[in-house]
């Protein structure tokens, strides 16, 4: 097939200043022009080009060389190249960090691991050199007011922003959660404060199940988008909630006491109208959580008594009253069920 690049194209017209276009061709061009839809605004710098219905046309100069529009020329001189904000301080730092997480992999954890602490540290002790009582002669903060763990200290600002980073990126990617989460025990045992915001991480985690709002994808598509989105990245945190717990970041009663907090939200919910996904959702991520954990579980008393006992009953709502429980759809009903079989199997 034939192609033609812009200086052949060029070429052609000046070459051929006689050429004319057949009258499909040139009908071709007028229906799209009509269909061109251009937003001129106020401050619109460009100057309108007038437009023939009649055929395209390049107007000629000396030496029959084509003459740029005014209008190009205007586009030429207001031409603003695109300026990289340049990160500087704490963002600079989780910009670093940010490069450092994308790298990981089971090869390269170990180097990414130090690289990160390092990061970490050097914002440490750049703020305990700053908020010291004597400024600069104060390099890690030891006679400061604020001391190691002063406002801008480990407790500080810039350290959650770095946590809250740190947890955002680990949490949504399900395919390295566990490696993500041995750096998170790694981090925690070197600094306090990720072992301490880790609940209220997990209590926002338990929150989002009370928020799910379902979204019909023909009245607000892109709604819809997020949504989806929402729910995915709820599945990869609790499947790297499951191997904090693995790494003793949690303790098993808290992962089963997040699986029961589930589990007690299904029957209302489930007798809601409209709620079909929510449910779902739900379903889902007790199904990742049962199974990912599940040899923390398997001699738990509790579990085995109470939080099987519960899952029985729910798989059996849409069977035994489907009008009461119109939410519970068969996805929900199997994707439960499928979970005791699987513990019946292990």
């Amino acid at each position: 097939m034939p192609y033609y690049t812009i200086q052949d194209l060029k070429n052609i017209s000046i070459n051929n200043p006689n050429i004319k276009l057949e009258d499909s061709i040139k009908k071709i061009f007028k229906d799209l022009s009509n269909k061109l839809i251009i937003n001129e605004s106020e401050d619109t710098n460009y100057q309108k080009i007038k437009r023939s219905n009649d055929e395209p046309s390049i107007k000629k100069g000396s030496h029959n060389k084509p003459i740029e529009s005014e209008a190009d020329w205007g586009a030429i001189r207001n031409f603003k190249a695109t300026v990289i904000e340049q990160k500087i301080g704490i963002e600079k730092k989780i910009n670093e960090i940010r490069t450092a997480l994308n790298k990981f992999s089971v090869k390269n954890k170990e180097e990414q691991t130090i690289k990160i602490i390092n990061l970490i540290d050097e914002v440490l002790n750049r703020e305990n050199g700053e908020n010291g009582e004597n400024g600069e002669n104060s390099e890690n903060g030891e006679n400061g007011e604020n001391g190691e763990n002063g406002e801008n200290g480990e407790d500080g600002e810039n350290m959650i922003k770095i946590i809250g980073f740190i947890f955002n990126v680990a949490s949504s990617n399900a395919f390295f959660s566990e490696i993500y989460a041995e750096l998170y025990m790694k981090l925690m045992n070197k600094y306090s404060i990720f072992g301490s915001k880790i609940t209220n991480i997990i209590e926002n985690y338990k929150k989002s199940y009370n928020e799910i709002k379902p979204i019909d994808p023909n009245n607000d598509y892109d709604g819809y988008c997020n949504y989806v989105k929402i729910n995915d990245n709820r599945k990869a945190m609790t499947t790297f909630i499951c191997f904090l717990t693995k790494y003793n970041v949690l303790d098993n009663e808290t992962l089963l006491s997040i699986a029961n907090y589930i589990i007690d939200l299904i029957p209302g919910v489930a007798e809601s109208d409209n709620a079909i996904s929510v449910v779902d959702e739900y379903s889902d991520n007790l199904y990742i959580l049962i199974t990912n954990a599940y040899d923390l579980f398997v001699c738990n008393a509790k579990f085995n008594e109470i939080t099987i006992n519960k899952l029985k009953g729910i798989s059996q709502f849409r069977k035994k009253d489907s009008i009461r429980y119109k939410s519970m759809s068969s996805r929900a009903s199997f994707k439960i069920m499928d979970l005791l079989d699987y513990v019946k199997k292990h």
